[in-house]
C-alpha cells in the first residue's frame, strides 16, 4: 500500500511595496487636484488609514517574488521542493508565475 498524498500549507508570505502612503497623505494629493474629503471619512467607509504603492519599475511578478521568497523561508523549505499547478490558464498569470519560478 502506498502512503496516502496530501497538500498542505507548509508557509505563508506576503510583501508590501515600500511607498506608504496614509489617508493623511492622500487627502493632501487629492486636495491638489481639487478633491475634497478627510481621513474620516475614508477611514469611515473603507476601514483603509493607509495603502502601500508599488514603484514604477515595479511589477505585479515582483511583489510576488518577495512574497513567495517570505513564505519558502517561513516554511523552511528550497523552490526546488514545490509543486505548483495552475487549472487556470491564463497569459498573465502564467507570465508572472514564470517570472517567479526565474527570480
Amino acid at each position: 500500500m502506498s502512503a496516502a498524498r496530501y497538500a498542505r500549507i507548509a508557509g505563508t508570505g506576503s510583501y508590501l511595496p515600500k511607498q506608504r502612503v496614509s489617508n493623511q497623505d492622500l487627502v493632501a494629493r487629492l486636495a491638489k487636484e481639487g478633491l475634497e474629503t478627510s481621513d474620516e471619512w475614508i477611514q469611515t467607509r473603507s476601514g483603509i488609514s493607509a495603502r502601500h504603492f508599488a514603484a514604477e519599475h515595479e511589477l505585479t511578478s515582483d511583489l510576488a517574488v518577495k512574497a513567495a521568497q517570505a513564505a519558502l523561508q517561513a516554511a523552511s523549505c528550497d523552490v526546488s521542493e514545490l509543486i505548483s499547478s495552475s487549472w487556470l490558464l491564463l497569459p498573465l498569470i502564467i507570465w508572472a508565475a514564470f517570472r517567479v519560478l526565474r527570480a
